[in-house]
């Protein structure tokens, strides 16, 4: 269901996008998209931003977001950021369930 309205219709969250694209008129200096997942928000809006940032814990899901954000905004400043919040500080492995897949 991701993908169904982006390949189709050309849009994702739209309530969310315009909301988005409303406040790039008045902040537009970047974008942080949290759980960024395949980028398909910031691949929508980020047109309206100097840069975009990415969070994205997933290394195999990022490495589709920045497929994604170098097609989709090929002359756009944006970043990866492959962190994730926890309950301590540290460096830990992220499992992922095969089922979720």
């Amino acid at each position: 269901m991701i993908s169904v309205n982006p390949t189709l219709f050309s849009y994702h969250e739209p309530h969310i996008e315009a909301f988005i694209k409303f406040i790039s008129k008045s902040h537009s200096d970047f974008l942080i998209d949290l759980g960024a997942n395949i980028g398909l928000t910031s691949c929508y809006v980020g047109k309206a931003f100097q840069s975009i940032h990415c969070v994205e814990p997933n290394e195999l899901v990022a490495n589709i977001l920045k497929t994604n954000l170098e097609l989709s905004l090929p002359n756009k400043q944006h970043e990866i950021h492959q962190i994730a919040l926890g309950k301590i500080d540290g460096t830990l492995n992220l499992k992922i369930p095969l089922k979720d897949f």
